[in-house]
């Protein structure tokens, strides 16, 4: 909504530099919608006060700012002459400034709906829309409102324009980063180039690989095609199993070591793995009697899921040229060959954690080729004339192992990342790495209770343009597989 409401707002600065300025800017409809977007500014203004409720104790600067910037606000909108009636929808000046009004108050909510209204709980993403990283950056996005605001009123209303222009400088002041920005941007939908796989790989080319095709997989959706999540649910079984041998090598290794807290650990790790391995059997299987008719893709996610594979694959046999194929051997590398120290077990164990990861990424995007299936096969039903169609006993049952898996799968790669993180500890790339990949995960297994509150909630909830809105702090509680 912010994005749109971007777009608006450029709609009001071409307005600005129309020669006809002057004329629209005096148009009685144009002081009231400027009167709204004011009134918009200062529920932004008084949410950053407020923290949204859960103020961070590092944003004391940001809260101020913000507070003396809802002030001026609220004496620029007093200061308006805003007619009585109803106006016409007036020139495109006003109609640009309405536009902006509805999509920033819109991004609004959305933001509000992360909170808590009773019965619902703050979201998990709650802390850190009330942090003072966003509070800057909401008090930034204030200013540059606000000062468009200000070029508006030199015409329409001149005495709103000196607290406006305040309001702006205010938050502008505040809203600048004092020091290096703690989140960097990252391109939105870039897929990295893939590495193939090629034999006599060391252990950093192979796991730079796995980091490859792991990425590849988590930013390449299926886009539905049944094939490929067949063949994907044929990979994530494989992927399990060979991540099931590698974790208990690497606890048998830990045991040479004299790590028998860790070796054990890892051993329970690598059960839920094998039982997620045998879950996903099941389901490959059954997309295997659905889908029979169909080729195995040769390309796009299938050949990554090959990739990672087989990478892992020779990471744990001792065949260098080793291929999931029966006619290949199975005999597993040694422990000691396989992990001489604690250094390369942690590198190992992370590329375990992030193929399991990918797999739970392959289990959560199924719903698109689960519901063509469901169309393709009440295509092929016969006709029934007094009945819609509806998806099969079987397709349910789909469904219903996928939301298995999912389930499962996020508590391996919990499990997993509590067994590894002694050995992670040591290198804090390495920690950082597992401490992401858990939390995400955690974050998944709490979203259906813990999503957002109803957006029709947070409308019902009364505002006024002249009262600072608060919250009550939350209760505690290469290859193609054959």
């Amino acid at each position: 909504m912010i994005s749109i409401a971007d777009g608006h707002l450029g709609e009001v600065r071409k307005a600005i530099l129309h020669p006809d300025l002057v004329g629209q800017a005096s148009h009685p409809a144009t002081a009231t919608e400027l009167a709204g977007l004011i009134g918009v500014l200062i529920r932004y203004a008084d949410r950053v006060t407020s923290g949204f409720g859960i103020p961070d104790d590092r944003a004391a600067g940001i809260r101020r700012a913000a507070r003396r910037s809802s002030q001026n606000l609220r004496k620029a909108q007093q200061s308006l002459r805003v007619p009585t009636g109803s106006p016409d929808r007036g020139p495109e000046l006003a109609q640009a400034i309405r536009a902006t009004s509805v999509s920033l108050g819109c991004g609004l909510d959305l933001l509000a709906s992360h909170f808590a209204t009773a019965p619902q709980r703050p979201s998990t993403n709650a802390t850190v829309i009330s942090a003072a990283d966003t509070g800057r950056s909401l008090l930034q996005l204030l200013s540059d409102y606000a000062k468009t605001a200000a070029h508006v009123a030199q015409h329409a209303s001149p005495q709103a324009f000196p607290p406006l222009a305040k309001a702006a400088f205010t938050a502008h002041l505040n809203g600048r980063e004092t020091g290096p920005t703690p989140v960097s941007a990252v391109p939105l939908l870039r897929v990295p180039d893939r590495i193939a796989p090629r034999v006599g790989e060391d252990l950093h080319e192979a796991l730079e690989g796995i980091t490859r095709s792991v990425q590849r997989l988590n930013s390449t959706p299926t886009n539905g095609s049944v094939t490929t999540s067949r063949y994907l649910a044929r990979a994530a079984t494989i992927t399990c199993h060979i991540n099931d041998r590698l974790l208990c090598q690497l606890s048998r290794r830990m045991s040479e070591l004299d790590q028998e807290h860790i070796a054990g650990d890892l051993l329970h790790a690598a059960a839920t793995t094998r039982r997620l391995s045998r879950r996903w059997r099941t389901v490959a299987r059954q997309w295997l009697s659905l889908t029979s008719q169909f080729r195995d893709p040769r390309n796009g996610a299938a050949e990554d899921a090959s990739d990672l594979i087989v990478r892992l694959g020779r990471l744990i046999h001792v065949d260098p040229d080793w291929l999931p194929h029966p006619r290949w051997t199975f005999r597993l590398i040694e422990p000691e060959q396989l992990a001489p120290s604690r250094a390369e077990a942690a590198l190992i164990g992370l590329a375990a954690l992030k193929s399991a990861e990918a797999c739970n990424h392959i289990a959560n995007d199924h719903r698109a080729a689960v519901n063509d299936i469901a169309v393709l096969s009440a295509l092929q039903s016969p006709p029934s004339p007094n009945s819609r169609p509806r998806p099969s006993a079987e397709i349910l049952q789909l469904l219903q192992r996928y939301e298995d898996i999912q389930s499962v799968g996020a508590g391996a790669v919990l499990r997993l990342g509590e067994a590894m993180s002694p050995l992670m500890s040591e290198s804090p790339q390495i920690a950082a790495e597992r401490g992401l990949i858990v939390r995400r995960t955690a974050q998944r297994l709490t979203t259906s209770d813990d999503f957002p509150a109803p957006i029709a909630d947070v409308l019902a909830t009364p505002r006024s343009a002249s009262r600072p809105q608060t919250q009550q702090p939350p209760n505690s509680k290469g290859r193609t597989i054959h």
